[in-house]
Order: C-alpha cells, then sequence, then structure tokens
C-alpha cells in the first residue's frame, strides 16, 4: 500500500524535447529544498538522455520507491507515500505531460484537496508554465 502517482510515456520522443524535459527537471530539482538522490537514495539523481531517475534521500528516511521515467511507452508507477520527494516526482509529472513526455498521468491524490501544491509551486518557482 502506498500514496501512487502512475504514467505513460510517449514511444518516441524527439531528442529536443527530452533535453528539454532534462534541463527542467534539474531546475526543479535544484529549486526543491528536498534532498533527490538517485534510485537506491543514496547518489546523485540519474538525468540522461535515457532516463531519469530519483528517489528521496534514504540517510533521512525520506525515500520510497524510485521514480524512473524513460522514452520507451512503457506505463510506469511510483509510490511516494506522501514522504517529501513527493513535491519533485509531481512537479516532474505535470512537466512532463505539458512538454509531451507523457501521453498521461494520474494519481492516487487529488489535486483539489492540495495534494499537488508542493509540486505546482516548484514549477512556479522555476516559472514553467504549464
Amino acid at each position: 500500500m502506498g500514496y501512487t502517482h502512475y504514467w505513460t510515456t510517449k514511444r518516441q520522443v524527439e531528442a529536443s524535447t527530452w533535453n528539454k524535459f532534462q534541463k527542467t527537471v534539474a531546475e526543479i530539482i535544484k529549486a526543491s529544498s528536498v534532498s533527490i538522490k538517485d534510485g537506491q537514495g543514496k547518489g546523485l539523481p540519474e538525468i540522461t538522455k535515457d532516463c531519469i531517475c530519483l528517489n528521496g534521500d534514504e540517510s533521512k528516511g525520506e525515500d520510497f520507491e524510485t521514480m524512473h521515467i524513460a522514452p520507451n511507452g512503457v506505463g510506469e508507477y511510483c509510490k511516494t507515500a506522501m514522504k517529501p520527494y513527493d513535491e519533485v516526482v509531481v512537479a516532474i509529472l505535470i512537466a512532463g505531460k505539458s512538454l509531451g513526455i507523457l501521453d498521461d498521468w494520474g494519481s492516487d491524490g487529488e489535486k483539489a484537496d492540495g495534494d499537488f501544491d508542493a509540486g505546482i509551486k516548484l514549477l512556479s518557482i522555476i516559472g514553467f508554465k504549464y
């Protein structure tokens, strides 16, 4: 059990679009006060031409499941258990949909309940319009 976000990436993503997404993800991470690590919650987050892979900080007990996005047309999910890194995950999903990286995304959370507010605030901080 856990608070979960779901998404499907597009099968084909142009390199220029993925590059813009990579830069946006890096800006989101930099703007967040949350410590974002690699998929294991230990090293630097992975932001490459092949994938975005991150988690919360394991040493602080802020990790849960890895967020992994690749431009491969595969459906993915990430249980964040509403841990602090959830704000980064939400911001990335909103940006990914807006930039055309994701076909769609959904969540156990509700925008009307304020569950996405922290992620939306991060996008505002970096000046991202969606």
